[in-house]
């Protein structure tokens, strides 16, 4: 019985080597200034905010923030950084 399963894991070894081939079409300089990874994939943050009370009666404050916020936003998108920018809705 140890012989077989010896030989079952082996051929699932050299069966999962040989699924891991390099892709012909990857462009290992296209991945590099695109800042993909080895495997030619990039990571990307998504982040869904979630409205709550709100108890902030200062109007001015209030005003600041958002401005902060949406200067933050543009300086993002401007460096290509930011995607997508809501409301999305209810």
């Amino acid at each position: 019985m140890k012989p077989l399963l010896s030989l079952l894991f082996v051929l699932v070894l050299l069966a999962s080597l040989s699924a891991q081939t390099q892709n012909p079409n990857y462009d290992s300089t296209l991945a590099k200034k695109l800042g993909a990874d080895e495997m030619g994939m990039k990571s990307y943050i998504l982040v869904i905010l979630k409205t709550g009370p709100n108890d902030v009666t200062d109007k001015a404050f209030r005003d600041s923030c958002f401005k902060s916020h949406f200067s933050n936003m543009k300086k993002m998108s401007d460096e290509g950084k930011l995607v997508v920018a809501g409301p999305l809705g209810k």
